[in-house]
């Protein structure tokens, strides 16, 4: 459990970038008492004011020793939207409980972007060439999108970084089924791409992106 002491407060060591964070332990039924002590040991540090944790799963030990513990210390932000499909029979049947707008305005921008003239596909990409380029891809039009937002990165997209995530994604991609990326394409030409992992029944959505010429399609949204 990598942890660094930042003045008056602890905090996971991480890249500060949007990734779930958390102790590394296997699930297995000593799972929980593991976290307990490693838990009692980080409380143990002295001259420490506030313990932040970040991006934790909702479901990984770390969050049921958090959610055990007595919270009138607590402040809670907002959590990532957790999508369980196991109550829907297909995925249409999810896809009717969404807002009525969202869905008319999703209709509406799948006819506008069909409307250039070329075929609207969803592409699953599972050579080893094809992953490359997608991630190349996405890093490149990341990059600028983080431009145009006047966004300055410290280490996204450094080649230490880009070489950690295809690392994961080769990884990822010899365990079966535990990769899924794609692309959404308008003939020839990327406009929006995405992966992320599979592991015990979940899907983790880790990174996407789109191409700023595209951005008023809502791309990533329709990827």
């Amino acid at each position: 459990w990598p942890l660094i002491i930042d003045d008056w407060q602890v905090r996971l060591l991480a890249s500060d970038k949007l990734e779930y964070r958390g102790l590394l332990v296997e699930e297995c039924t000593a799972a929980d008492c593991w976290v307990q002590e490693a838990w009692a040991f980080v409380k143990n540090i002295k001259n420490v004011d506030i313990f932040l944790f970040q991006d934790v799963p909702s479901t990984s030990p770390l969050a049921r020793l958090l959610g055990a513990e007595e919270q009138r210390c607590w402040k809670s932000e907002t959590g990532s939207a957790a999508i369980r499909l196991g109550g829907f029979s297909s995925w249409n049947d999810y896809a009717v409980t969404l807002p009525k707008k969202l869905l008319s305005d999703q209709r509406r921008q799948w006819r506008r972007i069909a409307a250039n003239g070329a075929p609207v596909q969803f592409n699953i990409l599972d050579s080893t060439d094809e992953i490359e380029k997608n991630i190349d891809w996405i890093f490149h039009h990341k990059m600028a999108w983080l431009a145009e937002k006047g966004l300055k990165p410290v280490s996204f997209g450094s080649a230490e970084h880009r070489a950690f995530v295809r690392d994961t994604v080769m990884t990822a991609r010899s365990s079966d089924g535990a990769l899924l990326m794609g692309n959404l394409s308008v003939g020839d030409v990327t406009v929006a791409a995405g992966f992320g992992f599979l592991y015990r029944g979940a899907f983790t959505f880790y990174m996407f992106t789109y191409d700023l010429a595209w951005q008023t399609y809502s791309p990533a949204r329709l990827w």
